[in-house]
């Protein structure tokens, strides 16, 4: 059980860009199925999957994390109509939620891809488009070329300091 409860704090911890006190919270996770092979490195949870993790919530249908022969984290996919985390990056600051029908994080190349209705939302600024790669260490967005669809942005003025 404590290698189950490993895998997802490797899976939150660098994939939650969420409030720093988060990873000391405990880990809750919810699933119809649970398939755990240790041999392959693949560990699947399905049906209504939930991981909440302080102020960090990945819900989905399907939730596939992968381990190289080391049992270090390869790649985690959630798969959902859509797949939906949201989490808090300050309290001074809106919650953001990222929807997509895939998410894929790969932490050796430090990317979060949301794939297919791919969307971000921060209070009322958005970012949307088929396709969003995001670069956890370089901190740069990359989304989909011209004939996958348009991006659209909506961003709302910055509010004036009341002097």
């Amino acid at each position: 059980m404590k290698s189950i409860y490993l895998i997802f704090i490797l899976l939150l911890s660098p994939l939650s860009f969420a409030l720093e006190a988060d990873k000391n919270e405990p880990l809750h996770i919810n699933a119809d199925h649970v398939f755990l092979n240790h041999k392959t490195g693949i560990n699947t949870y399905e049906g209504r999957v939930k991981l909440i993790q302080g102020t960090s919530e990945l819900t989905a249908d399907t939730i596939s994390v992968n381990l190289d022969s080391n049992n270090q984290l390869k790649k985690i996919i959630a798969k959902g109509s859509p797949a939906r985390y949201r989490t808090l990056f300050a309290k001074t600051k809106p919650e953001i939620i990222a929807t997509a029908n895939i998410m894929e994080y790969h932490p050796q190349e430090n990317t979060l891809l949301l794939i297919d209705n791919a969307k971000i939302v921060e209070g009322k600024n958005s970012f949307e488009g088929s396709r969003i790669e995001y670069n956890i260490q370089q901190k740069t967005v990359i989304s989909a070329t011209a004939n996958q669809g348009q991006i659209r942005i909506i961003l709302q003025p910055q509010e004036k300091p009341h002097e």
